[in-house]
């Protein structure tokens, strides 16, 4: 972890004091419960399951602010994964894109209202249980970089 997500952390630590303080510790509370809504309403829990290649998960796409990116970074278990052994696969577009063939001049839309698949290969053996995923996605927009992490649990992989 470098100096700059430190600096971000104790920001966000920071502003959360300062809301608690303002507003009372309920605020706090209510705040934390929608962040979590808002992820149990973008990730659709109980989509982490093996793959034919590797590991597959889902995001519903609510009718939030999505839109165009030129990056998509994965991380599993707070290791980042290769882009070249990844792909999105949002709903209306006829392939998987692999995240190495996104940039600034070929961004990736993921549309609103519309189930988004990703696709992990290359990740050896992966136990069954509770696995955390950090998705960011470097938006053309502002602001330039959102992310989403969730925790789910990998069912065992299916024996042939």
């Amino acid at each position: 972890m470098g100096a700059s997500h430190l600096r971000v952390d104790f920001a966000i630590l920071r502003q959360g004091l300062l809301v608690g303080w303002e507003f009372g510790l309920k605020s706090l509370e209510d705040l934390g419960a929608f962040a979590e809504l808002l992820q149990h309403s973008v990730y659709e829990s109980g989509s982490l399951t093996h793959v034919p290649g590797g590991l597959g998960f889902v995001f519903r796409n609510p009718p939030l602010r999505m839109g165009a990116f030129s990056a998509i970074r994965i991380f599993l278990d707070g290791e980042r994964h290769p882009d070249a052994s990844a792909w999105v696969h949002p709903g209306g577009v006829p392939r998987a894109i692999p995240l190495a063939e996104i940039g600034p001049d070929a961004p990736v839309v993921i549309p609103v209202g519309q189930r988004t698949h990703f696709l992990l290969t290359d990740v050896g053996t992966i136990a069954a249980g509770r696995h955390k995923v950090r998705l960011e996605l470097q938006s053309v927009a502002i602001p330039p970089l959102v992310w989403f992490e969730f925790e789910d649990d990998l069912p065992p992989a299916e024996t042939p």
